[in-house]
């Protein structure tokens, strides 16, 4: 069974939305989650250790086409308030692909991230580190780069135009500049 289901608190009546293709495996894997303390929705595994299992309802708002998911989840996310900056446990407005969380939980991850809560904190690299880590990107070893290392060098020394050597090489015009001003490729 495709649709939207909901996760209903009785005791204070906050709600979480979302979608599955497969609905009665959906509630298990909550249940499952929920009562061995590794849900990752941490609002919703707070309450649940809260109220238990007997203050929870999960009930089916919506059978739909597959298709039609992400759309469902966000109105009902919408209609029902249920974001944690609003009354419920969802951390994002919905869909599949999620990307943007609510202001709540977008201050949250912000705190948790700063000062002591940084993993980073308070730790200290040596110029050595510095230097290795400054290394690794360099060049080829820069997961991004487009170019070799001997491409690169041809670039610099290339007597052709910016736009000739671009085009040659699938790369913007702007990056022949950098190559030839040495603003990237500093280790060739």
């Amino acid at each position: 069974m495709v649709g939207i289901y909901r996760v209903y608190n009785t005791e204070n009546h906050k709600s979480y939305v979302g979608q599955s293709r497969n609905l009665s495996r959906r509630f298990n894997r909550h249940i499952y989650l929920l009562n061995a303390k590794m849900h990752p929705n941490s609002l919703l595994q707070f309450d649940w250790l809260t109220y238990g299992e007997k203050a929870f309802r999960f009930e089916i708002l919506e059978f739909c086409k597959i298709s039609e998911l992400d759309e469902k989840e966000k109105q009902y996310i919408s209609e029902l308030n249920s974001t944690s900056d609003g009354n419920g446990y969802n951390l994002t407005y919905g869909g599949i692909h999620a990307e943007k969380y609510c202001k709540e939980t977008r201050d949250k991850m912000s705190a948790n991230n700063r000062g002591s809560g940084n993993p980073n904190h308070g730790k200290h690299l040596s110029e050595t580190t510095k230097q290795l880590i400054r290394q690794s990107k360099n060049g080829e070893k820069n997961a991004a780069a487009k170019l070799t290392a001997e491409q690169a060098r041809f670039i610099l020394y290339s007597g052709l135009s910016a736009k000739e050597l671009a085009k040659e090489f699938g790369i913007t015009i702007g990056t022949v500049y950098h190559i030839k001003q040495r603003k990237t490729w500093k280790s060739i």
